[in-house]
């Protein structure tokens, strides 16, 4: 949708839906009323466009004019619409667009129809060029990957991202290509047939390789050769084509568009050739973007837009907010869960960079099948463990790459002639390829490649523009807010009930934080959110070294107490060890009269005792590790802190510590242990 001043905003009908891949819109269009109501009045204009049939009208009911667009056309106004040029060469591929001829059947394989389209954009006038494989049972690239999809045993065409990762993987097998170029058009060997394994079946049997004439392959090593193969088919086929393209247009940039551009090997790869100085794909080439390139189209035949409009931006989503009083109305009765307002980034960051796995909720929603920061689930790319921790999450093959978002003022560091990719649209290979086990071996795929996302603080209301400079290195591991089978989380009662469904250790949601109880992330938030601590210290290695008895010294300097008491043990109550091991409780709080409790080193036996005598301690449950502790006064403690310590009320704690600890007063000093079982 674009409004009267320009503002485009769009959503995906399955976002609202929460049904992979469903189709319609009303759903998303109502959100977007909802949320929009002040800039939206009666629709003007409204274009349509159709796949596998002649192009056709469809009948908005809410608009006064219902017109409709080409398939392909309106993949390259979205192609060259999201660029900064001018002028460049627009090409368009895909699995087949519009039906080019009336159809005499439903057979639309058995008619002309789009599947290669190339364009020449000229002081921004666009100019189709022509078509390769339009010719009725053409079998073009799309159809071809889309047949090696599931001649590799995914029995979708959506796990076509399955086929590219695999080919990175192992050698392809040894096979002639079946595409070639003849007077400037794309031809192939291969026959297309409506079975889906057929035609790949057919051409390797004809070249002479019989041993997997059954399809689909089962086995993971036939998968990859063939996946390897299929890869290098791919790149070479397209390449050649742009190479006769560049010489009849003359064009230095390149603008890319349709499903078979998702492949960021094939856009890395067409990178490396330097044939064009200049390579663009919008964050939604596939047919998710034909909304956009339609009301595109809308706008400039209302006049609304010129020539040299721009969009620079994919966070055109939702933009619906959450109340506090609403995310504490979802945390009632989760005794394991904390909420903070207002966390700063830097407590975020540090949160990130000790291993914990964060959603991210932010702002407008990005567009498009790729997490670009808003609704994303991000990690450390420098704890080599994240990357499974993050593919088991996600219910995916533990091999699957995870993507890593990078500050361009990292990029070149890490990787080999880095250019802007922010849409997660290509390939590089890192620095130094002979010494893969490196830092962040995370972010890269087994033969060292990354789909990198570049964050140059430019792209308007991206939450990673503010956040990535707090990460260690400039660089986050970035995959969608989803789990398997399941779209990306549009709205914040999504986005909370998925953090809850995948059990995540955390979620950032426009400002707060949402946390599952951890001694290790609640020290971090303690030392870095300065919650009113006179003193923090949360230790690296251990406890007991050198920086550790300067830290003491320091308190002893501060509080002006009489006494230390070295700690050796802990004893808890049975019910709080309890707690402990739900992981409900997460701190234990010591008080000495006129003195400090402080443990002496990290590992300390665990006692259980039955109520909070010393004649009543029982044995020895356990070791714990106590993984920080801060000192504070008793009239400081709140809400948090009796959170943490397993308590629903401030009151609560404080009445138990009094009773606990009958000499204690307003004044009194308190040490706050931040502790779990090892």
């Amino acid at each position: 949708m674009i409004t009267d001043q320009c503002k485009i905003y769009a959503i995906l009908e399955e976002r609202i839906t929460r049904k992979k891949y469903d189709g319609g819109y009303e759903k998303a269009f109502n959100q977007l009323q909802i949320e929009h109501s002040n800039e939206i009045g009666n629709i003007e204009l409204s274009i349509s466009s159709t796949c596998c049939e002649p192009e056709r009208e469809f009948k908005f009911e809410q608009s006064a004019v219902n017109e409709t667009i080409n398939h392909h056309l309106s993949h390259a106004k979205l192609a060259y619409r999201t660029s900064l040029f001018n002028s460049a060469l627009v090409v368009i591929i895909d699995g087949g667009g519009n039906v080019l001829e009336p159809m005499s059947n439903d057979n639309w394989w058995e008619h002309k129809r789009e599947q290669h389209s190339y364009y020449s954009l000229s002081n921004n006038i666009l100019e189709f060029i022509g078509h390769d494989f339009s010719e009725p049972m053409a079998y073009g690239l799309g159809e071809f990957w889309r047949g090696i999809t599931y001649f590799t045993g995914f029995n979708s065409s959506t796990y076509a991202a399955k086929v590219m990762e695999l080919s990175s993987m192992g050698d392809p097998i040894v096979c002639e290509t079946p595409y070639y170029i003849e007077n400037g058009k794309l031809h192939t060997n291969i026959e297309y047939t409506q079975n889906k394994l057929y035609p790949i079946a057919s051409y390797l049997q004809d070249q002479g390789i019989n041993e997997y004439l059954e399809g689909p392959c089962s086995k993971l090593g036939d998968k990859i050769k063939l996946s390897a193969w299929a890869q290098i088919i791919l790149e070479q086929a397209i390449i050649e084509k742009l190479k006769y393209l560049k010489s009849i247009t003359g064009h230095s940039n390149l603008c890319l568009g349709g499903g078979v551009f998702l492949n960021c090997k094939l856009v890395g790869r067409i990178l490396q050739t330097k044939m064009f100085k200049n390579v663009h794909v919008s964050f939604a080439p596939s047919d998710k973007g034909q909304c956009i390139g339609n009301a595109l189209y809308a706008a400039e035949k209302q006049g609304l837009i010129n020539k040299d409009l721009r969009i620079t931006s994919p966070f055109i989503g939702s933009n619906k907010i959450i109340t506090t009083e609403n995310i504490r109305r979802y945390l009632d009765g989760r005794n394991t869960y904390l909420f903070k307002e207002n966390i700063n980034l830097e407590s975020l960051a540090e949160v990130i960079n000790v291993g914990t796995i964060v959603g991210i909720f932010e702002n407008q929603s990005e567009f498009g099948a790729r997490a670009l920061g808003n609704r994303s689930i991000v990690a450390s790319p420098f704890l080599k463990v994240n990357k499974e921790k993050l593919n088991k999450l996600k219910g995916r093959e533990l091999y699957t790459p995870v993507a890593p978002s990078i500050s361009t003022a990292f990029i070149n560091k890490y990787f080999l002639d880095a250019t802007p990719s922010p849409y997660m649209e290509r390939v590089y290979f890192k620095n130094n390829l002979d010494k893969l086990n490196v830092e962040f071996s995370a972010a890269l795929h087994q033969d060292g490649s990354a789909r990198v996302q570049t964050i140059d603080g430019k792209i308007e209301n991206s939450f990673l523009n503010k956040f990535i400079h707090y990460c260690d290195g400039g660089m986050l591991l970035n995959t969608s807010f989803n789990g398997k089978g399941h779209p990306i989380v549009e709205l914040p009662e999504d986005a909370i009930a998925k953090f809850f469904d995948l059990e995540l250790d955390a979620m950032y949601m426009n400002g707060h934080f949402i946390w599952k109880k951890s001694a290790m992330i609640d020290s971090v938030i303690a030392e870095t959110s300065h919650e009113n601590w006179l003193f923090f210290f949360r230790p690296d290695r251990s406890i007991d070294d050198e920086t550790f008895k300067n830290e003491i010294m320091k308190c002893i300097n501060l509080t002006n107490v009489m006494d230390i008491d070295l700690r050796e043990r802990f004893s808890l109550y049975d019910n709080y060890i309890n707690w402990l091991e739900e992981g409900r409780k997460v701190t234990t709080i010591r008080f000495i009269p006129n003195g400090l409790s402080i443990p002496i080193k990290q590992i300390l036996p665990l006692i259980r005792t039955r109520n909070f005598k010393q004649d009543s301690m029982d044995f020895e449950s356990n070791n714990i590790k106590v993984l920080g502790f801060g000192i504070k006064k008793f009239y400081d403690l709140n809400l948090i802190d009796a959170k943490r310590d397993g308590f629903n009320k401030t009151s609560q704690l404080k009445t138990m510590l009094r009773r606990i600890y009958p000499k204690m007063t307003e004044d009194s000093y308190v040490s706050i242990n931040f502790i779990e079982q090892v």
